[in-house]
């Protein structure tokens, strides 16, 4: 079967086999496209909001400038094994695990809960699901915002990639984003459905933010005038590394234009 989850040498715990397979449904290239552009943009930090099981994290790793990832997760099945892939790679001196969810408030919200690892746990506030969608008893959790997170935690110097799916609520941590995204170099995956792209996409554009490209329900944006002027560049290179995962060769390149023999 064709997937484009990248393959070993990442080591998976049991409880993530459901969610790869999820995301080798649902998103089959879109990992590969991230990667690609921390490459061509030289990130040196990733931000994972609803990391889940930090499959984006632990493939972010793969990226030649990468230097710090930091994963948010707030539903507490998902953090833990989120928190056991970290370990099991020994990737903890890289990959930062924070079980908060990030928002345009700090505080605590009410979490609504399908199951311990779904892809559809998510603040009550902003969820674009309905509540009675939800069959697990809600929870309440600490929330935070990237610009409060960043100022008392910090980044490392260098441009960052973002990557955002938390089911509704990317404007949300769009708007407690504000100071991160007009202050630095970076590039931006979230997942925005139709119901609410014209009103998060409203919020990048206010910040000089322009559309990369768009892959399904996952769109990529930047600040970047080198990242959008070299956009075939990055579609080459996740093409290259998708066909590479397909025939199983390992590692990733990270340079456009680089091969191998077959």
């Amino acid at each position: 079967m064709t997937t484009g989850r990248p393959p070993q040498p990442f080591t998976w715990g049991d409880k993530s086999t459901f969610r790869l397979r999820v995301t080798d449904k649902y998103e089959p290239i879109q990992p590969w496209i991230f990667l690609a552009c921390i490459d061509v943009l030289g990130a040196t930090a990733v931000v994972d909001i609803g990391a889940n099981i930090g499959f984006y994290s632990l493939t972010s790793t793969l990226g030649s400038s990468i230097r710090q990832v930091v994963g948010f997760e707030a539903a507490p099945a998902s953090a833990a094994e989120f928190r056991a892939n970290v370990d099991a790679n020994g990737l903890a001196d890289v990959v930062a695990v924070e079980q908060v969810a990030v928002s345009d408030e700090i505080g605590e919200a009410e979490f609504l809960m399908q199951d311990g690892t779904s892809g559809m746990n998510a603040l009550a506030n902003t969820t674009l699901h309905l509540r009675e969608d939800y069959s697990a008893a809600p929870i309440t959790v600490r929330t935070v915002t990237l610009d409060s997170w960043c100022a008392e935690h910090g980044l490392p110097p260098g441009p960052i990639g973002v990557k955002v799916d938390v089911e509704g609520g990317e404007g949300a941590v769009f708007r407690g984003a504000q100071r991160l995204l007009s202050s630095r170099e970076l590039f931006i995956q979230a997942e925005m459905f139709e119901a609410q792209r014209a009103r998060d996409t409203a919020v990048l554009l206010d910040l000089g933010y322009e559309r990369l490209l768009r892959c399904d329900n996952d769109w990529y944006w930047t600040n970047s005038s080198e990242l959008a002027d070299r956009w075939l560049d990055v579609v080459e290179l996740a093409m290259t590394n998708c066909v590479r995962a397909h025939k199983k060769m390992w590692p990733p390149v990270s340079t456009p234009g680089e091969s191998s023999p077959p």
